[in-house]
């Protein structure tokens, strides 16, 4: 832990199970600050803790399973389309070297203050240009935040180049049943619902398949699923003059009233109830 420095200057929170809400053009750099986890990462499980730095992007997945409750992460994160002309120059020797296999490293003291100081004035840079009444300045303001992620993912590509990332454990078969279960309910939670088209592309029956999910991660296949649809349920809801019909069009409900059934059951509220309380 870095004892010295005040946790109020981090970009840092307590993170729910799942690291999912990844957009299919980002890349996020995410420093573990404080407490330890367990998470599986592109399938193979990895034990978290304080200077452990993990990516994710849209070939890199990861699925928290375990959390101490005073786990916190620092996250830098910059769009690829952003990215992309930055580490072009690089981008062979990133796929010779098999880069995506090697998702997590360690970080020193010193790489772990100068991401965190990174990571604070890029914040400050964001704030200030929210206020900012020209927009000449706010565009200049925001190339220089770009370039800022930027020196930052570079940064940590570097590292990950020089030196051998964090070892991986064996993922045990159940594991790597868990982590297929979660990349497939990433992908197909707005269609499919139901625990059994789960268990079938497992090969397990649901039953067997509950017990495996639930052995590894406390929670079951059920549990997940909600999880996962409740959150983006939230996050569509939370935007500005969003109409709960929208997004229960957007989830693949069939009409509003079942949506308004639905995450009342799991969220404890309607949707217009967690609106007004947001």
């Amino acid at each position: 832990m870095l004892a010295n420095i005040k946790k109020k200057h981090y970009l840092c929170s307590k993170i729910r199970f799942l690291a999912m809400n990844n957009e299919q053009n980002t890349v996020e750099m995410c420093l573990c600050i404080n407490g330890s986890a367990e998470a599986l990462i592109n399938g193979e499980r990895y034990d978290l803790q304080p200077g452990s730095l993990y990516l994710i992007s849209p070939i890199v997945h990861v699925f928290l399973l375990q959390q101490s409750e005073d786990f916190a992460l620092c996250t830098i994160a910059c769009s690829t389309d952003k990215l992309f002309p930055a580490i072009e120059p690089m981008f062979d020797a990133m796929i010779k070297n098999n880069l995506y296999q090697y998702p997590c490293t360690m970080l020193d003291r010193t790489r772990q203050l100068n991401f965190l100081a990174m990571e604070k004035r890029i914040r400050q840079k964001k704030v200030e240009m929210q206020t900012e009444p020209k927009e000449e300045v706010r565009k200049l303001m925001q190339q220089i935040i770009v370039q800022l992620q930027r020196t930052v993912i570079l940064e940590i590509l570097q590292l990950f180049l020089q030196q051998r990332s964090q070892v991986a454990k064996s993922a045990t078969k159940s594991e790597q049943t868990t982590f297929k279960f979660l990349q497939a309910l990433h992908e197909n939670y707005k269609t499919e619902r139901n625990v059994a088209f789960y268990a079938g592309q497992s090969g397990l029956t649901p039953n067997h398949f509950t017990h495996v999910v639930k052995q590894v991660t406390d929670r079951t296949p059920m549990d997940w699923i909600s999880t996962f649809i409740i959150l983006e349920a939230k996050r569509l809801l939370s935007r500005k003059g969003a109409r709960v019909k929208d997004v229960a069009v957007a989830l693949r409900f069939p009409d509003q009233y079942t949506f308004t059934r639905y995450f009342k059951t799991y969220a404890g509220m309607t949707p217009r109830e967690f609106q007004t309380t947001k």
